[in-house]
């Protein structure tokens, strides 16, 4: 079956308003809206501007979105007590034997909103798990090699204002996200 062509109108006035929310400050881009926006804008707009909204399937299957979710909180576990201490190779090392607890925590996390959990883990999950626990290590090698380094903070949120020029106006958009670590 041939393809059919989408044409947005821009200058629909509904979409103007749609967008003047962000201008005003209504609404705030993410980084992942602002990535969305630059390499795939169709997606950003039905996303962000139509509101369209992709329908959520139950599978068995994990997105790779909650891959990432899983590391970001295991490696949080792994970090949260030692914020504004100083961590060196040594520190890493006596804690790796806590990265698989860590990240069958954060998995829990992730996929029920509870930390602890009677899970019998399917195969498939097994896998996940061990792929986060390659991708904890990976990133644990890397920052052996560059300690000593203190966290100053995790998952710091942060908000600023992006300006830039639109029609010879100045125009800006708050962006909002979050700072995995902050090392010093």
């Amino acid at each position: 079956e041939p393809q059919q062509s989408l044409e947005i109108d821009k200058k629909d006035e509904k979409i103007q308003m749609a967008l003047n929310k962000y201008l005003i400050g209504e609404k705030v881009l993410s980084p992942s809206a602002l990535t969305m926006y630059i390499s795939n804008p169709i997606d950003f707009f039905f996303r962000y501007i139509a509101e369209i909204k992709e329908p959520e399937e139950v599978t068995a299957l994990i997105e790779a979105n909650q891959i990432g979710s899983i590391l970001h909180k295991a490696m949080e576990y792994f970090y949260q007590p030692e914020l504004k201490k100083q961590i060196t190779p040594e520190v890493i090392k006596l804690k790796r034997s806590s990265v698989k607890t860590l990240v069958s925590k954060a998995f829990n996390f992730v996929m029920t909103n509870k930390e602890e959990s009677t899970l019998e883990y399917s195969g498939m999950q097994k896998v996940i798990l061990a792929i986060v626990e390659a991708y904890v290590n990976i990133i644990l090698d890397r920052d052996e090699g560059d300690a000593p380094f203190t966290i100053l903070s995790l998952e710091e949120k942060i908000r600023t204002e992006l300006e830039f020029e639109l029609d010879g106006k100045k125009q800006q958009v708050k962006l909002f996200g979050f700072i995995d670590r902050v090392d010093e």
